[in-house]
């Protein structure tokens, strides 16, 4: 759906990492390489201002900093976040946050 559309991937150093918690590396430029290919493909930079509302968040509403910060990045970016993880729900009012089966 995303090279149909011409979307473009957004990710960060924090989404490689995780995905080095379940993937070899290899595996991980595989799954990149899909939109990697045709453009569609970028990588966002993470800025101290972005980590401090991440915690900011993290303590307030007691979310994982990281999804904390996924959810910053995205909204600073214009992005959507595309998950299913309900910790995002609480944050629907800084990034819009959709299920993949509701983009297609």
């Amino acid at each position: 759906m995303v090279r149909e559309n011409n979307e473009t991937v957004l990710y960060s150093d924090i989404v490689i990492e995780e995905l080095l918690g379940d993937f070899k590396e290899e595996a991980i430029n595989e799954i990149f390489k899909i939109v990697s290919e045709n453009g569609l493909l970028e990588k966002v930079e993470i800025k101290a201002e972005n980590l401090k509302e991440a915690v900011f968040l993290h303590n307030k509403l007691k979310i994982p900093r990281k999804d904390c910060l996924h959810a910053v990045l995205a909204r600073d970016n214009n992005a959507t976040m595309v998950t299913r993880d309900h910790h995002f729900e609480e944050l629907q009012s800084i990034v819009d946050v959709k299920k993949p089966e509701e983009l297609i």
